[in-house]
Formats: C-alpha cells, sequence, structure tokens
C-alpha cells in the first residue's frame, strides 16, 4: 500500500509540475495575445511618463538663480559697458 502512495505522490507531484507548467504557457499565450494590442495603445506608454517627477529640482535653481541675478547683475554693468558696444553696432546696422 505504502508503494503505491509514493508513486501516487510523486504522480500528482508530477502532474502539478506539468499542469503548472502547462497552465503558465497556455496564459502565457493567451495573456501575450490579449497584451500585444494592449500594446499598441498608451496602455504601457503611460506608466513611462510617470518617470518625470524628478523635475522638482529644478525649484531650486531659481532660488539660486534669483540670488545669483543680484550679483550678476551687479558685475554684469562692469561687463556690459564694453560688450554694449558690440551690440550697439549690430543695432545701428
Amino acid at each position: 500500500m505504502e508503494e503505491h502512495q509514493t508513486p501516487d505522490e510523486a504522480d500528482s507531484a508530477a502532474d502539478l509540475l506539468i499542469r503548472s507548467q502547462i497552465g503558465g504557457c497556455s496564459s502565457a499565450n493567451s495573456g501575450a495575445e490579449r497584451q500585444r494590442p494592449n500594446l499598441p495603445p498608451p496602455s504601457l506608454p503611460t506608466p513611462l511618463p510617470p518617470p518625470p517627477p524628478p523635475p522638482p529640482p529644478p525649484p531650486p535653481e531659481p532660488a539660486l538663480f534669483a540670488e545669483s541675478s543680484p550679483l550678476r547683475r551687479h558685475q554684469k554693468p562692469q561687463l556690459n559697458p564694453p560688450p554694449a558696444l558690440p551690440p550697439s553696432r549690430d543695432r545701428v546696422r
């Protein structure tokens, strides 16, 4: 009796493995077929756009720029006079 149970258990284990593999293959096939039509639409492309959240860093730049702006503006006046001549010629032309 015990010998019979061993092969039975082995069979059921093998059956389960085979069934899971066959089922997985079948499911994968049907899923792939169904996913194929879903791939063309913006179904997957939509999840890709979400990554743009990193843009938050730009806000801090404006703050630094604002601080740099005044300093640069003060320094620009001194550098502006010389370079201001070339633009003037361009404008005259």
